[in-house]
């Protein structure tokens, strides 16, 4: 019985791992989960000891992810950092988790939340309700951001945030759907930046047009 719970805790890792892992490369509706089970290398019936459906598997998935993200993003949206410098250390780390797989798979994967997302959000209310609490989460970061670089009312607050990660997402899936990590690298700071401040913004805009000039 002592070995039981490290078993158990090992066994429902490789399964959120496993998931998680083919819902991105591939989509949530081609996987089955005989073969979630077998990337994991666990048996079906240890499957069902944990969740009770495939989607119930995807909801932990997703939440023990957002989870395991939250101490890095905590370290880049850091409150003793500027505004700005929290955007510039938050798209750096949009590009490296990107590039990190791109350099795997030789392919921009995009954002894993937007992928199942778009495939489960109308259809599966457990998932909805999990996502909509993770972006909150999200948002709280922005929120601060905003409201700390003092550039609108306090109701605004909210809806300059929703809009830079509305941003993000749209840089994010234009970078998947030309297989392109350059569009994250090009576009993404210097939009986020042009919200809290334009000069800086430009700024960047010019640092990567002397970037692709030297290189080119």
């Amino acid at each position: 019985m002592i070995m039981a719970e490290p078993y158990r805790t090992n066994t429902k890792d490789k399964l959120l791992a496993a998931a998680l892992d083919l819902f991105w490369h591939s989509s949530y509706g081609s996987v089955s989960v005989d073969e979630i089970c077998k990337k994991a290398g666990v048996h079906k019936g240890s499957f069902y000891h944990f969740f009770d459906s495939k989607v119930a598997l995807t909801v932990a998935a997703f939440e023990a992810f957002w989870e395991s993200k939250r101490p890095v993003l905590d370290e880049a949206f850091a409150l003793s950092l500027s505004p700005i410098e929290r955007l510039k250390r938050y798209s750096s780390l949009i590009y490296h988790w990107q590039k990190e797989e791109f350099d795997k798979t030789g392919k921009v994967l995009g954002c894993p939340f937007a992928g199942c997302g778009s495939e489960l959000s109308t259809q599966e209310e457990n998932f909805r309700i999990a996502l909509e609490g993770i972006f909150q989460g999200y948002s709280e970061y922005f929120e601060r951001l905003v409201k700390d670089a003092e550039i609108c009312e306090a109701i605004m607050v909210p809806v300059i945030a929703q809009e830079m990660i509305a941003y993000v997402e749209g840089v994010i899936q234009q970078s998947k759907f030309n297989n392109d990590l350059n569009i994250i690298k090009t576009l993404l700071l210097p939009g986020l930046l042009q919200y809290i401040s334009p000069e800086a913004a430009q700024k960047a805009r010019l640092q990567n047009l002397s970037e692709i000039t030297t290189t080119a």
